[in-house]
């Protein structure tokens, strides 16, 4: 408990310097800002002790939407510090306070996670996709216990493909993130998932403060191969191949963790 009360008390205080500093750097130059968000998602990862292994690389020089399974609001400072790209979030998440100040400064996309609401919500995408900036998208539109990897929701994908154009394709690469065990060393599965994953009701400070409590935990994140929007022929056959692709390599680093428990027992 002592180590989440110094945590919390830590990530309050810098946050509230780092807003100043990131609003100050955004009248300056991209390379301040994006320093100043870098530096505020590392902290962020090294207060609740997450340490990240990646695999693949992360597409760069073009405009890229990353289509990520969503295992917990911790996602973001992992893919944030990963990342130079705008989330697209739920709605809800404006008028959440601190959060809902920290991903408008973001430049975050909010979108109702209704279909029929989230197709009038496209232009704005089309617009940021045009102007050069690469976007983070959770098609599950919800989070999971990690286990698995929902279905993904097709509606947004639409606004990708109708963005291609020969002089801008937009690129879609699907990431995979697995958490896989805790700074101690257990596989996080069996209940202690719940430390890091948040889904179903449960609340944000409750479990925010858990996992402040807490060593920290491995993050497994995997970049998969790229692919142009244009490639597909409708919109859900892309989030099928996306949620396909994204489903494998869950299970793999599943079962990456897996032998390494096999050879730690053997050895």
């Amino acid at each position: 408990m002592l180590r989440g009360i110094a945590r919390g008390a830590v990530f309050l205080s810098f946050t509230g310097l780092m807003i100043a500093v990131y609003v100050v750097s955004m009248t300056l130059n991209d390379r301040l800002r994006r320093g100043a968000a870098e530096l505020w998602f590392a902290v962020c990862c090294s207060l609740t002790g997450l340490k990240i292994d990646v695999r693949g690389l992360p597409a760069s020089g073009r405009q890229v939407v990353f289509a990520c399974n969503h295992v917990s609001y911790l996602d973001i400072p992992v893919l944030g510090f990963l990342l130079d790209a705008v989330f697209v979030a739920k709605s809800e998440v404006a008028s959440w306070p601190l959060f809902g100040l920290i991903a408008r400064l973001g430049r975050t996309v909010f979108v109702d996670r209704d279909p029929r609401r989230a197709r009038n919500q496209a232009g704005d995408i089309r617009k940021r996709l045009h102007h050069g900036a690469s976007m983070v998208l959770f098609p599950e539109g919800t989070s999971s216990n990690g286990h698995s990897v929902l279905a993904f929701k097709s509606a947004l994908f639409e606004a990708f493909r109708s963005a291609d154009s020969i002089d801008k394709p937009v690129w879609v690469q699907p990431v995979s993130i697995a958490y896989v065990r805790s700074a101690g060393g257990e596989t996080l599965r069996l209940g202690l998932e719940d430390a890091y994953a948040w889904h179903g009701d449960m609340t944000l400070a409750p479990h925010l403060f858990k996992a402040l409590c807490l060593r920290g935990a491995t993050v497994d994140v995997t970049f998969h191969e790229p692919v142009r929007v244009s490639r597909f022929d409708s919109r859900k056959d892309l989030a099928n191949h996306c949620q396909g692709q994204v489903a494998e390599g869950v299970r793999d680093a599943q079962l990456r963790e897996a032998y390494r428990v096999y050879r730690r027992i053997t050895d």
